[in-house]
């Protein structure tokens, strides 16, 4: 049982690559969204989420974010969110087509905290 509750709580990286979340240390959510896209279209979703993000921490920290392609969000040169996009298959039809974006934003984190 303990197996499958900690499963529900590892977040994914791209390309494999290993993700790090100290505990306490951040805000992170999933959002499960349907848009009207064509498929052509649909690998945008993680740029106009970066976008929104980084808007959305300008707002509240009153300081300029930077955003590396295609899903990292910087503040002052360092990573501080990072964005996953994952969807359905794309051969559904429009109206089944859907996209999870989970965003990962360090909130308290030192690079202590972090493994190399």
């Amino acid at each position: 049982m303990l197996e499958s509750q900690d499963a529900g709580r590892r977040g994914r990286a791209r390309l494999g690559k290993h993700w790090q979340s100290p505990p306490g240390k951040g805000l992170y959510c999933s959002l499960i969204v349907y848009p009207s896209l064509s498929v052509e279209d649909f690998s945008k979703i993680t740029l106009a989420s970066g976008l929104a993000v980084a808007t959305i921490l300008e707002d509240v920290t009153q300081q300029k974010m930077l955003l590396k392609w295609p899903n990292y969000v910087f503040l002052a040169r360092k990573k501080c969110c990072g964005i996953l996009t994952e969807s359905s298959s794309l051969s559904e039809d429009e109206e089944n087509r859907f996209a999870i974006i989970g965003v990962g934003v360090n909130v308290n984190s030192e690079q202590k905290d972090f493994q190399e």
